[in-house]
């Protein structure tokens, strides 16, 4: 799983075990990589698929979470995009007119584009993960009978992820706010990750990254997707904390985070459980073997690795 840095944005790539490759959002509103850097990482992991086995034309599946740029403009902008020809399904949360028209057009040009349905959960047989369990753990959260209209809807209606693989599960939440945590927990209550990916940037605003959230999920590793020195102060230091206070973490070398007090700048902070930020570690790639084996690594050898 390689949790690229995009800067202030979210791009997880999915290598799945026995063949495939899922791609969960992919953009940026301040880039880290040059995005034809990003460009040319994603379409070298593609063409390993499509060169070495091509029993698979179309290896890839892609999930956008929402329609908010910094999470696929890397996907389909006019300049840096994925070749639609690779792709074998599109699955977006809310409507295609949601979208801006290049991610329209692009959308339109792979193999098949679905929409979630709303409040949906359950198992996405139709993403091929190869040995892998591609599963919806709540979407459109909001418009739920009864809830409260949300500060952004366009972040309480992500689409939450998980991947499973045997012993291994990965959540991975966009921009899930307060109402969509909930709505997952009471679809899931027993739900115990091996790495979730912070939602929204580390956000704590309307009730992400919550105490209650960190608590119910006790996740063995954090990563937090932000740019260092952003101008929205992600992630927040109470979001970080949150996650530092579980006794799940997984314990690690030491190694260089940052968090935002408030809007000023990046506070440093040395840390021994297994929590990462982009914007400090670079792309973070995790290999996990199924059975509880794990193994981390962190482009950014300077900031103390993985």
């Amino acid at each position: 799983m390689h949790v690229i840095d995009t800067g202030q944005g979210n791009c997880i790539l999915v290598e799945c075990p026995g063949g495939g490759l899922v791609l969960d959002d992919c953009g940026s509103l301040k880039a880290s990589l040059p995005p034809l850097k990003v460009e040319r990482y994603i379409n070298r992991i593609i063409r390993q698929y499509t060169d070495v086995y091509p029993i698979l034309p179309r290896p890839l599946a892609v999930i956008a979470s929402h329609p908010d740029r910094d999470h696929f403009d890397l996907i389909a902008s006019s300049r840096y995009r994925i070749d639609p020809a690779f792709v074998s399904r599109v699955m977006i949360a809310q409507t295609l007119d949601a979208y801006p028209r290049d991610f329209q057009d692009w959308a339109n040009a792979t193999e098949a584009v679905e929409t979630f349905p709303p409040n949906a959960h359950g198992p996405l047989r139709a993403v091929k993960c190869g040995l892998a369990r591609v599963e919806l753990l709540t979407v459109n959260a909001s418009r739920r009978p009864g809830q409260k209209p949300p500060v952004s809807r366009n972040n309480a209606d992500s689409a939450v992820i998980a991947i499973r693989y045997n012993q291994f599960l990965a959540v991975l939440p966009g921009d899930a706010e307060g109402p969509t945590e909930d709505q997952v927990l009471r679809n899931y209550p027993e739900l115990r990750p091996t790495l979730l990916v912070a939602s929204h940037h580390g956000a704590d605003t309307a009730g992400s990254n919550s105490r209650a959230w960190a608590r119910a999920l006790r996740p063995g590793i954090v990563i937090f997707s932000a740019a260092f020195d952003n101008s929205f102060g992600h992630p927040r230091a109470s979001a970080v904390e949150n996650y530092l206070e579980q006794p799940g973490l997984l314990p690690v070398r030491a190694h260089h985070i940052e968090f935002y007090e408030d809007r000023t700048g990046p506070v440093p902070r040395t840390v021994d459980k297994a929590i990462y930020t982009t914007g400090y570690g670079g792309t973070i790639v995790v290999v996990a073997d199924g059975k509880g084996g794990m193994g981390l690594d962190c482009a950014n050898i300077s900031a103390g690795g993985c």
